[in-house]
């Protein structure tokens, strides 16, 4: 990485640890931060405390080198931020927003140590799952610590499963990708299927249900039962799939323990295992955002928009199609806006584009009682929002033209549902 050049990152917040990445330009490809040079040292655990004698704020290890009487801990913070509890620290109550702020900004610190005069242009922070109070919350920490809306990008664990794949040779994805995960509460199982025939591609994640048959103490009590275990519940989570990738991952697949099984399932099929898929992920996502290229695979989730809204009109002197919102993203996320001049149309067409059915719906705002429109000195501000991922609001107010045509103050509704 040269000296001056921004640096994209990856962070994967989870309830055990976080882990680090950043993309490096000339490998091509998302790689993890250690803690120390020449060890694997990845995962960071997901504590933090307040430091009374030094007065701020330490996480992971850290912890463990201070002494008791002089830290307090947030006890549970990964569930303590999810819940949006409040948290009192010796004098002062702090919102989740807070305790987000200064846990992002220690972890960032440990980045800064590697790379101290390098700016982040863009950062991915994945999470097992986000919903829109913790989207918010994450949010708001980020703002304060100096990153616009258009610097990260918020994912959940199967949209960074997502992003790591697409972002891997075609060949690995060229039929379903498996993704086997290991946890103290069980085996987690997930198919990611591609379709190819749409355009952009769409993609969707089965998820198989969760057996608590293998567990963690299990394995280290009788490792060959449970690797004959394993290879059972893998076959039958595969089970109707053509799956050409398979990848391992979580604390559980830590030792080498299932190796035998996933060798098992290797013939005709590329196999994984690793600590860092999603928090490479994440980096991949930064990296992909930064692309002046739309999406070319829209993840089809619980919470993602799957509509194009967009109007037709001139710019740089060019009739154009301009997207306002893309599908493939939250509907949470979605309160954007965009200024227009009329000119000799007294009513704008707004599309509803289905990236799925491909199904196109036209609807109309008239503005034909406002002046200035056929002489081109109307500016009309179009807002748009989601009230859930099947309902969109667009709102148009007008702006009047400066001195000479005043605003009529007056606001047009449009409320679309699929």
């Amino acid at each position: 990485m040269r000296e001056g050049e921004e640096i994209l990152v990856g962070m994967d917040i989870c309830e055990d640890y976080v882990q680090l990445t950043y993309y490096d330009n000339e490998l091509l490809s998302s790689e993890s931060v250690s803690r120390e040079d020449g060890e694997e040292q990845y995962l960071i655990p997901s504590r933090l405390a307040y430091r009374k004698r030094k007065k701020d704020w330490i996480i992971g290890d850290d912890l463990d080198s201070e002494h008791p009487e002089d830290i307090v801990e947030v006890k549970n913070f990964f569930q303590t931020v999810i819940t949006g509890e409040k948290v009192r620290i010796i004098d002062k109550n702090y919102e989740t927003e807070e305790l987000l702020q200064k846990f992002i900004e220690s972890a960032l610190k440990i980045l800064k140590t590697y790379y101290p005069f390098k700016e982040i242009e863009y950062m991915g922070i994945t999470l097992p799952d986000i919903t829109k109070e913790v989207s918010e919350s994450i949010s708001s920490a980020l703002k304060n610590l100096g990153f616009t809306r258009e610097r990260y990008i918020l994912l959940n664990h199967d949209e960074a499963f997502l992003y790591y794949t697409i972002s891997q040779d075609i060949g690995l994805w060229t039929n379903d990708t498996a993704l086997f995960e290991l946890e103290d509460d069980g085996l987690h199982f997930r198919i990611l299927s591609i379709d190819r025939q749409t355009d952009p591609m769409t993609a969707r994640i089965s998820r198989k249900e969760k057996t608590d048959k293998l567990t963690k103490s299990m394995i280290n009590s009788n490792k060959a039962e449970s690797g004959n275990l394993f290879h059972t519940l893998s076959l039958m989570a595969l089970e109707g799939s053509v799956v050409s990738t398979i990848y391992a991952v979580g604390r559980g697949f830590i030792d080498n323990w299932g190796d035998m099984t996933l060798r098992k399932l290797s013939p005709g099929r590329r196999v994984f295992r690793g600590q860092n898929l999603y928090a490479k992920g994440a980096c991949l996502a930064a990296k992909n955002k930064t692309q002046a290229e739309p999406d070319k695979v829209v993840f089809i989730g619980e919470d993602m928009i799957v509509v194009d809204v967009s109007i037709k009109a001139v710019k740089d002197g060019r009739d154009r199609e301009i997207s306002i919102v893309r599908p493939g993203v939250k509907w949470y996320e979605v309160d954007t806006w965009i200024d227009i001049i009329i000119k000799e149309e007294d009513e704008l067409s707004i599309w509803f584009k289905d990236a799925v059915t491909k199904k196109e719906e036209q609807r109309f705002i008239s503005f034909s009682e406002i002046n200035g429109v056929k002489s081109g000195m109307t500016r009309i501000r179009l807002f748009i929002k989601f009230t859930d991922k099947n309902t969109c609001i667009v709102k148009a107010s007008d702006l009047g033209f400066g001195n000479f045509v005043p605003t009529t103050n007056r606001v047009w509704e449009l409320i679309w549902e699929k």
